[in-house]
């Protein structure tokens, strides 16, 4: 039932990244186990604890990840209901405060590994000394050079403007990022038609506006006088372009590759502010 419960949902106005989460959430959590196999009259309160049991233990999940999963489930059963196939919803019956949640989030987590000031600095040292080489994609080495001092996300650096830096007044305004602009197709298929920008950064967060001391101003008149826009300040900028780099530049100073991402910066830009200033608020 989940593709004409998806169906159902999505004539509801619903947005597109709650049905992608939900799809994502089916894929690895419900879709793989026999229960999805079942036939949704036959499935017990009984045969649901089982499922959660199985994969709270398999993954590691707490409540909240939980909660995403019952959403899914939600949905289902209550287009089941109204289309008369089930009286009763047994998903309900489940004692939802008795499973055996995990405290802390296992699957899916990756330790972001930070550079170390001294690391920092040297992969600073390494980009600026590959500018030279015509093989390069300077924008790249430059994102990595600022983005080790403001800690962006990939997608709020991807969706920077020209315009959101004030080089008089010295400040940059973050109040953009870039998502992935899905549609269904007439198949209710997800159809990805690549990233587009939004008026807001993660979470409907609050913009934030950084500091824009004269070094890092610099770094980006050098950006300036590559001519690649005059709109935003990485055009066409690719992930696993700009990851590969960061995996290449740690290993370019004896460090494992493996052990730095995109990611890696955010926390090294938060963990070196922490180590100047000791204070947590304007960390977070």
């Amino acid at each position: 039932l989940y593709s004409e419960a998806k169906g159902w949902k999505a004539s509801n106005n619903i947005e597109i990244s709650t049905l992608r989460r939900y799809q994502t959430t089916w894929e690895k959590f419900i879709e793989p186990y026999e229960i999805s196999g079942k036939d949704i009259r036959k499935i017990t309160a009984e045969d649901w604890t089982e499922h959660y049991e199985t994969i709270i233990r398999k993954f590691s999940l707490t409540k909240k990840q939980v909660n995403n999963i019952r959403d899914v489930v939600s949905m289902i059963t209550a287009y089941a209901q109204k289309k008369k196939i089930i009286s009763h919803n047994t998903a309900k019956d489940v004692l939802y405060e008795d499973l055996p949640y995990k405290q802390t989030a296992a699957y899916n987590s990756v330790k972001v590994k930070p550079f170390t000031e001294d690391a920092a600095r040297r992969i600073t040292e390494w980009c600026f000394s590959e500018l030279s080489s015509r093989r390069r994609k300077k924008q790249y080495l430059l994102a990595i050079v600022i983005n080790m001092i403001l800690g962006l996300r990939f997608a709020e650096l991807y969706a920077l403007k020209w315009q959101n830096i004030d080089f008089r007044e010295k400040m940059i305004a973050v109040k953009s990022q870039a998502v992935y602009d899905y549609e269904l197709d007439e198949d209710l298929r997800f159809v990805n038609h690549g990233r587009k920008i939004t008026d807001h950064i993660k979470g409907y967060e609050e913009e934030r506006y950084l500091p824009l001391p004269d070094d890092l101003a610099q770094v980006f008149m050098q950006i300036k006088t590559l001519g690649l826009s005059d709109e935003y300040v990485f055009p066409h900028f690719r992930y696993n372009t700009y990851n590969n780099i960061i995996k290449e530049a740690a290993e370019a100073i004896g460090l494992d590759r493996n052990d730095y991402r995109t990611h890696s910066l955010r926390a090294t830009a938060a963990t070196l502010l922490y180590q100047r200033t000791h204070d947590i608020y304007q960390v977070q």
